[in-house]
């Protein structure tokens, strides 16, 4: 079974030990994951991700917290105690959700913060 999409992190990735077989350089990392319900809410869940692409995945991104959404292609889901458990094959930083208004924001925020030339200060001085 696979599946794939935006999920948000629930939490900082964290390095584990595996067992002997497991995983060829004895460890992997383990998202904790969420996804947004259409209903409100959010359903949780996990998954690990082992080998080089996962370890130079995490180097790159060595400040990922909670809130921070991936793209994740995940298979071979799990059942653990009470919790579902997927194994991921790829994963990407996701883009911003509304780039064209971040960048508005920061548009808008520099102009603010510049100074002003006498001409708006005449301007402005007249007015008042």
């Amino acid at each position: 079974m696979k599946t794939s999409g935006t999920f948000f992190l629930r939490g900082a990735p964290a390095r584990f030990i595996v067992r002997a077989g497991d995983a060829a350089d004895g460890h992997a990392w383990r998202l904790s994951l969420g996804e947004r319900e259409p209903a409100g809410g959010a359903f949780a869940f996990s998954a690990t991700w082992h080998g080089q692409d996962a370890d130079r995945f995490m180097a790159q991104h060595p400040h990922l917290k909670a809130g921070d959404c991936l793209d994740l292609a995940l298979v071979r889901p799990r059942a653990r105690g009470d919790e579902l458990v997927w194994r991921v094959e790829q994963a990407a930083i996701a883009p911003p959700r509304w780039p064209a208004a971040a960048a508005t924001r920061c548009a808008a925020l520099e102009t603010a913060h510049q100074p002003r030339t006498q001409q708006q200060t005449a301007g402005h001085a007249a007015a008042a």
